[in-house]
């Protein structure tokens, strides 16, 4: 029982020396004690992670409970309406700027209306195994984020086919032209 009331008497020794003599470091020494005692305590006696989440949270609770100002409020609501803004800002420059621009992907891709989309699923994923104009045999060395695929030899060579180069089941690149079955 005392291991379960010592560390949150730490939180409020922590907010009494605080408020009493104006000093935060011990306030924050006493707070930080109380917080790993509290997650030790749920460690040794293998609570689960979600108890040890809420019983570390308490202390953080106890002290948004004696120091709070209504200015925390404010800005816990200008936080979440920044956010509000943010993510979806954050979200169309990683898909049309950040994503084409280093991983290679087309941003118009994802625009595309309903008949091209059909089409291009028919020719959205290459074979493992492609020949060449004199049948020698291609295998496939890794697929990329962008539809393309890399080949190579049986004598070492090598060569990237990217899906617009496709068509039906035959792809004509700079290197030759290549089919599958």
């Amino acid at each position: 029982m005392i291991s379960l009331i010592v560390p949150y008497f730490l939180t409020f020794l922590g907010l009494m020396v605080d408020s009493a003599h104006d000093f935060p470091a011990f306030a924050v020494v006493f707070t930080v004690a109380g917080v790993l005692w509290t997650a030790g305590r749920g460690l040794a006696k293998e609570s689960g992670g979600k108890v040890i989440a809420l019983t570390v949270a308490l202390h953080g609770v106890i002290w948004l409970l004696f120091k709070f100002k209504p200015e925390m409020l404010g800005a816990a609501i200008g936080i979440v309406i920044g956010l509000a803004f943010a993510v979806p800002v954050a979200l169309i420059g990683w898909s049309v700027i950040i994503r084409p621009l280093f991983f290679g992907g087309s941003s118009a891709s994802a625009f595309r209306g309903g008949a091209e989309d059909s089409a291009s699923q028919g020719r959205g994923t290459l074979p493992n195994i492609i020949y060449d104009d004199g049948n020698n045999r291609w295998q496939l060395r890794r697929r990329n984020g962008d539809g393309s695929a890399v080949y190579y030899s049986d004598d070492g060579r090598e060569v990237l086919i990217h899906l617009n180069y496709v068509s039906g089941t035959t792809a004509n690149t700079g290197e030759g032209t290549f089919h599958w079955y």
